[in-house]
């Protein structure tokens, strides 16, 4: 992603691994799968390295992730369109960081500024 015409960000993809760099700062996530699906996602930033838990519905969408201990460390809800709605108030949407940019259906949205895409998982 480049502002300015200066790389502000860099994401390189692949079925179970993500890398973002943003300036000095890299962020990996790697997307744990069983025969039955998603499991979990491995959270590493420098040497800090998170396991999240997942919960998905019948779609493959991921609907929550866990801590080690069992709490939620995220809910996902989505309307009708697969956009992320707030758990707490289906008519708010969810902005900002998460854990986890991967959605409805194994799907990631990408915004920046005016500009949004969809990148989607088919490989599943």
């Amino acid at each position: 992603m480049t502002e300015n015409g200066d790389t502000i960000k860099t994401k390189y993809y692949s079925r179970n691994h993500e890398k973002e760099i943003t300036g000095s700062v890299v962020r990996e996530l790697h997307y744990l799968y069983s025969p039955y699906g998603l499991i979990g996602v491995m959270i590493k930033q420098g040497t800090t390295e998170n396991i999240y838990y997942a919960e998905t519905d019948q779609l493959g969408s991921i609907i929550s992730l866990l801590n080690s201990d069992g709490t939620y460390a995220e809910k996902y809800l989505y309307d009708a369109w697969g956009r992320r709605r707030n758990p707490s108030n289906i008519f708010l949407c969810v902005k900002g960081i998460l854990l986890s940019r991967r959605d409805f259906i194994s799907v990631e949205r990408i915004t920046s500024g005016l500009q949004s895409a969809v990148r989607y998982d088919i490989i599943n």
